[in-house]
Formats: C-alpha cells, sequence, structure tokens
C-alpha cells in the first residue's frame, strides 16, 4: 500500500513538474492550419476544414464547401554559445502565419479549391556574431507563402484522388553570420 501511494505521489509530482511539449517541423508547424498543427499532422488522412487541400488534396473531397481563414502564431526562443566561449548569443521572436482556404463541390464528384499557407522563421541578435570590428549584426529571415488550387475527384463514397499544384514564394535574407 505504501509502495503504491510514493509511486502515484511521484509520478503526480513528475506530471506537474514535466515542462509543455512544443514541437515544429523546421519553419513549419507539423500541419497546415491551427486545428491540422495541433493533430501533428494527421490531417492527411482526417481532413478537417477548406484548408485540407494543403495536407492532402483528395481531403477536398470529404469535407463540405467552406472556407476557413485563421492566423498561427511563432513564438520562438533560441540562445547559443558561438565560437568563442562568452559569446553569447540569445533571440526571442514572434511573428503570426496567416493561412486559409475556400472548397467548393462542383458536382457530386468533383471538388476545387485553393489553399492558402505562409511559415518562416527568422532572428535578430542584436549585435555581432563574433566581436570583429565593422561586422554587422547578426540576423537572418525566412519567408514562405504557398498557394495551393487543388482539384479532388471522389469516384466512390470511401475513394478519393486529388491533385495540387504548389505555387510557392520563398525569401531568405541572412546578415552578419560569420563561419568560423
Amino acid at each position: 500500500m505504501e509502495t503504491r501511494l510514493f509511486l502515484s505521489a511521484g509520478a503526480a509530482c513528475a506530471l506537474a513538474l514535466a515542462p509543455a511539449a512544443r514541437a515544429v517541423n523546421g519553419a513549419q508547424p507539423g500541419g497546415h492550419g491551427a486545428a491540422n498543427a495541433s493533430m501533428g499532422g494527421a490531417a492527411i488522412a482526417l481532413p478537417l476544414d477548406a484548408e485540407a487541400a494543403a495536407n492532402n488534396p483528395a481531403g477536398l473531397a470529404l469535407v463540405p464547401s467552406s472556407m476557413t481563414a485563421g492566423v498561427q502564431v511563432f513564438h520562438g526562443n533560441s540562445s547559443s554559445e558561438y565560437a568563442l566561449p562568452g559569446n553569447d548569443l540569445s533571440n526571442r521572436n514572434t511573428a503570426p502565419a496567416p493561412e486559409g482556404g475556400v472548397n467548393w463541390h462542383a458536382s457530386s464528384d468533383w471538388t476545387l479549391g485553393l489553399s492558402v499557407d505562409t511559415g518562416g522563421a527568422g532572428s535578430d541578435y542584436r549585435h555581432p556574431a563574433l566581436p570583429l570590428p565593422g561586422a554587422d549584426n547578426a540576423k537572418a529571415s525566412l519567408a514562405v507563402i504557398e498557394l495551393l488550387p487543388s482539384a479532388a475527384w471522389r469516384p466512390r463514397e470511401d475513394l478519393a484522388f486529388g491533385l495540387s499544384l504548389n505555387l510557392a514564394r520563398e525569401s531568405f535574407e541572412a546578415r552578419g553570420v560569420i563561419v568560423p
């Protein structure tokens, strides 16, 4: 009895003190759309809304005609000791990422849609990466926007095929980064 109580109390303390788990897939969350990202990308097999084409174009056939708009907010903290002892770099960045989609059932078998997704990352360390005379402040930014015109065909109730054209624009800039 005492062992069980001790183990239960230890497990409760471990759960209470555990930090929140967070994940990101590079510069994009684990799924397109806030609900999809919260499911860790499971929307590939379980479409939820008009943004389905960004995860799996066939999913458009499985959601009703609709429009979706949203914003995911990325908040990142980073720190490191770069190249030299005591050369600490730290960064805190918060950025909104708008997203959305629209889909329309053109017939009982065909669905058309457009998904819009954005992502990216950035940092501004507000001083040079290495303390060298004339070096720029270390900063970098990555911005991505994707437009996905899509079509889905559903020949049977339990089968759908989809096709998307991923039109993407990406911009990257880095300054003051010195590779030792």
